[in-house]
């Protein structure tokens, strides 16, 4: 094998373990803090929860009512966001009208609403993720 073969797969070996390393890890429930499983029982009340890490932040991924949830809180037990799927038909008329405006007619693949401690967003992931406050505002595009 000659050097550039050599060196060009140990760059792809040293990024499937850099990339394998750095994503989240699915965690078992005796693995949470206390204070975060507690917290997690007051706000939803859930059973069947899967557990993610995120940096210090546990992710709680779960299903209530229909609907897809997921929640992170600090290792003290912080609530820190809500991520809630909400169907497209419950998408506001007003910024339905903004989307199309905007990005034409470009389905909509997902809708979240994302609640924090001071603000309430509704999340919509099109050809491009944009936010928007509640009455219609856009707030950004990535």
């Amino acid at each position: 094998m000659d050097r550039k073969k050599r060196f060009l797969l140990v760059c792809l070996c040293f990024l499937f373990f850099v990339s394998g390393y750095s994503q989240k890890k699915e965690l078992l429930e005796k693995n949470i803090p206390q204070p975060v499983i507690e917290i997690l029982d007051v706000k939803f009340n859930v059973e069947k929860v899967k557990w993610e890490k995120d940096g210090d932040v546990y992710e709680a991924r779960f299903k209530k009512n229909d609907r897809k949830y997921k929640v992170s809180i600090s290792e003290e037990g912080k609530w820190l966001e809500t991520k809630k799927d909400i169907k497209k038909s419950e998408i506001p008329h007003k910024i339905n009208q903004l989307i199309e405006k905007k990005y034409g007619k470009h389905k909509i693949s997902d809708a979240d609403i994302v609640i924090t401690s001071d603000t309430e967003l509704l999340e919509i992931e099109i050809k491009k993720n944009i936010v928007f406050d509640k009455e219609g505002q856009l707030i950004d595009e990535k």
